[in-house]
């Protein structure tokens, strides 16, 4: 299967770049890319930038933040999950993510070795599991986490259509972070309910923190860091999620690589 041997044969080819097999599959993933944009880190203390309502700055910050056609990344996930009680099961593992804007991404969650233990697809709001291994497989509670992985996944890239607020406010006073950052906030509601409030870092336009909850009854918490620039484009390598849903868990996300706008094979985005 193309797509699914292009994702796992990029982290392969990252950890274990002498295998000339794993680079060939690395190759046919990227393809020919253009060169890489500059990076380098942010600094959110300053002057804020002026906004004149609401709309503006959203539309300000999806330019600086979600301003890609395609994304790239490699990260080191924690899961922390609630099993009842006083409960709790702590697992690490390896992820690659492929996104296409407006509306798709792929990720495949690696084991130990490189051994794939999920693969999922995300196309404008729904999720397929295209693989998960026999030993996950069993567990009753894994189709409500991986839905939530998912919406957890467009919620940090800002995929999810769901979100059609009636109303936006900004408001009005800029307070400030550690560091003497200035934060705007944004709050946007669906009907009467608060449906998302972003906290942005003034100076930079960068979503310091987002807080989420849809209509099926999820409430996420996401806090970004780390933030670097890519080109025009400001890229986290640092993110904590605190779901507190259907399926209650903790995601810790340490970015290890990232590339922007890279050309992404077709079949990434196609359900097998």
């Amino acid at each position: 299967m193309r797509a699914e041997h292009g994702l796992v044969g990029h982290v392969a080819a990252i950890r274990r770049p002498i295998l000339g097999a794993w680079a060939l599959l690395l190759t046919s993933f990227a393809g020919c890319q253009p060169p890489p944009a500059p990076v380098g880190p942010v600094d959110h203390r300053g002057r804020a930038i002026a906004v004149r309502d609401a709309d503006e700055l959203l539309q300000r910050v999806l330019q600086s933040n979600d301003g890609y056609g395609t994304l790239r990344t490699v990260h080191d996930v924690t899961l922390e999950l609630v099993l009842g009680g006083q409960r709790s099961e702590k697992r690490t593992f390896r992820g690659v993510l492929a996104v296409r804007r407006p509306g798709h991404f792929r990720l495949a969650i690696l084991g130990p070795v490189g051994m794939k233990l999920v693969d999922l697809l995300y196309m404008a709001g729904k999720t397929k599991v295209i693989h998960v291994a026999p030993e996950l497989a069993r567990s009753s509670r894994l189709p409500a986490i991986l839905d939530s992985i998912a919406a957890d996944i467009a919620a940090i890239y800002r995929l999810d259509p769901q979100l059609y607020p009636s109303r936006r406010r900004l408001e009005e006073s800029v307070s400030y972070a550690s560091g003497r950052a200035p934060l705007y906030e944004l709050k946007e509601f669906r009907r009467d309910e608060l449906a998302r409030q972003l906290t942005i870092f003034a100076a930079t336009l960068a979503v310091a923190r987002a807080e989420v909850s849809d209509e099926r009854g999820d409430s996420r918490t996401i806090v970004f860091g780390d933030y670097e620039t890519h080109g025009k484009v400001l890229v986290p390598r640092s993110i904590h999620v605190a779901n507190e849903g259907r399926a209650f868990y903790w995601l810790a996300i340490r970015v290890e690589s990232v590339d922007v706008d890279v050309k992404l094979d077709d079949h990434l985005f196609v359900a097998e």
